[in-house]
């Protein structure tokens, strides 16, 4: 009976024990959980910080962009008193042009052609004539499809006509590079990173809470 007795002594010890082992490992890894939450926390707010700052500075930037414009302007062609209407000024390289030229003198008695001088000395001249603008009378039509290269062009517009011939010079006419990718699409691009780190961050928050939840069910168990 005296052994008995001392061996149910001695397993109930052995029961506490794993216990509080038990109970002071639970007490760990809630500790733990904790800690990753309140890291995860810090890791959501900065994300959800960056997420509402990049769309200001990406709408203030867009604003403070050159926004191209029609551009009308007078010169001269010897006797002949042209206005030249663009429809965008300056414009990108690779983009087409139009352009009207409207003469004060008799439209039906002119002929007119231009020469478009590059800004290098290995680019090259483009020439063509002009021809009715479509719908409206009295007025050419001056197509360019695609501006090859960037920097400041120079036209000539040649008129011929019952006082002779004359030229119009268009000095320093501004072509822009190319653009690059859109805006938005580069910060889309940019804040990848930043999506990743949103996708590990609810990941690891699913994660801890799980484990939180097995470990509190364990805990009842016992």
């Amino acid at each position: 009976m005296f052994l008995l007795r001392k061996n149910l002594a001695y397993a109930y010890e052995v029961f506490l024990l794993r216990k509080n082992l038990a109970y002071a490992y639970e007490v760990f890894l809630l500790r733990k959980n904790l800690r990753r939450k309140k890291m995860l926390r810090k890791i959501t707010h900065a994300a959800l910080w960056l997420f509402l700052l990049f769309p200001t500075v990406l709408f203030a930037h867009a604003d403070e962009t050159a926004t191209p414009t029609a551009t009308k302007m007078d010169v001269n062609a010897g006797p002949y008193n042209l206005t030249v209407e663009f429809n965008e000024y300056p414009i990108n390289a690779l983009k087409s042009l139009e352009m009207k030229v409207t003469p004060e003198e008799d439209f039906e008695q002119l002929t007119a052609q231009y020469n478009l001088i590059p800004p290098s000395a290995d680019g090259k001249q483009i020439s063509g004539d002009l021809n009715p603008y479509p719908g409206l009378d009295g007025a050419w039509l001056l197509y360019v499809k695609g501006i090859p290269e960037p920097g400041h062009w120079t036209w000539e517009i040649e008129v011929n006509g019952p006082d002779g011939k004359g030229t119009a010079y268009i000095k320093d006419f501004e072509v822009t590079d190319p653009p690059g990718i859109p805006l938005w699409l580069g910060w889309l691009i940019g804040l990848i990173p930043l999506y990743g780190l949103v996708a590990f961050a609810g990941f690891e928050y699913r994660r801890v809470k799980r484990i939180a939840k097995s470990n509190s069910f364990a805990q009842k168990s016992l």
